[in-house]
């Protein structure tokens, strides 16, 4: 498989045309996900919601998926001759995904305080720590992976020459995205459960792209564990399945954001300008508003609504 992330031990197990395979499917998923991004950049833009600090986080998730899918399909295309094309190639790579993790991450953490009416504002020490996690903690760890890793050019690819139990990648990458997607199943179950006790139905907008993420990164995690710990032979039906999803991150959050109910109706106020249309229940605009981080929600107050929603029927 022509990708910098993949250990050369998988590689030896499989054939060429399963190497193939997994080549076409993560050049078609990437592209799909560099299209879903561009997607969503493109609403955020013409709908102005880049005035929301939680919004500024949705477009930096889009921009990491941008670099991670668009370096993966030029390590299909280019011709790779020297080691150093395979660490430039790693640092990109790594940055983008490492970036699109970190910042889904600190969008999970905002919102869960935006549930929390006291602490609804985000203030410029969060927003300096988002930054932090989201910028500067994945371009130090991609600098590492990129100069610890062992590279070897193979056949105008690049592999990564790992021992038997790859500590490099294990610490620099397997763990981080474990915690991640750990942190954010937490944040994903608690924030649904809430919206839930208040509207009585599941949340199907922003409040699922923490559990993209964990849908995404999850299968080629354990996948990493599993192999880095035991040793086994290369299982090709699991290693396709979690490549495909390893890059689908950008192509299911624009899904995601499509669902808003908020995002939906702006796009039909801009469609059709000048023509009334039917607003959201009390519910719906409660769930929106606080994943908005917008401060009024109807023109009701956040305990109001909480009184209401006993009476709302569950479904």
């Amino acid at each position: 498989m022509n990708d910098t992330t993949t250990s050369d031990d998988y590689d030896d197990e499989l054939t060429p045309e399963q190497q193939a395979m997994l080549k076409m499917a993560g050049g078609i998923m990437s592209g799909f996900s560099i299209s879903g991004s561009i997607l969503n950049l493109v609403l955020i833009l013409i709908l102005k919601r880049f005035r929301d600090v939680q919004q500024v986080i949705v477009m930096a998730i889009c921009i990491s998926d941008i670099l991670f899918g668009s370096v993966v399909i030029l390590n299909i295309k280019l011709t790779i001759t020297k080691i150093f094309q395979c660490r430039i190639l790693c640092f990109f790579e790594a940055t983008g995904f490492l970036s699109s993790m970190m910042w889904t991450c600190c969008f999970a953490h905002s919102l869960m305080k935006s549930l929390d009416k006291e602490n609804r504002m985000i203030s410029r020490k969060r927003t300096m720590i988002y930054i932090f996690y989201g910028i500067v903690l994945p371009i130090i760890g991609a600098l590492m992976l990129a100069n610890v890793r062992n590279y070897a050019v193979d056949n105008e690819t690049c592999w990564i020459d790992a021992p038997d139990f790859n500590w490099v990648d294990l610490l620099g990458y397997n763990l981080i995205c474990l915690g991640s997607v750990i942190y954010c199943g937490i944040c994903y179950y608690r924030i649904n459960n809430r919206i839930k006790r208040v509207s009585g139905e599941n949340n199907i907008g922003l409040a699922i792209i923490p559990l993209v993420l964990v849908i995404c990164a999850l299968p080629l995690t354990v996948y990493d564990l599993y192999m880095n710990t035991y040793s086994g032979g290369a299982i090709f039906w699991w290693l396709f399945i979690a490549y495909i999803l390893w890059n689908s991150q950008g192509f299911l959050n624009a899904f995601a954001y499509g669902l808003s109910s908020r995002i939906k109706n702006q796009v039909k106020t801009v469609c059709f300008k000048g023509r009334k249309l039917s607003e959201a229940p009390p519910s719906t605009q409660f769930q929106e508003s606080l994943l908005f981080g917008e401060e009024r929600i109807a023109r009701m107050s956040f305990d109001s609504i909480t009184a209401e929603s006993t009476h709302l029927p569950n479904t």
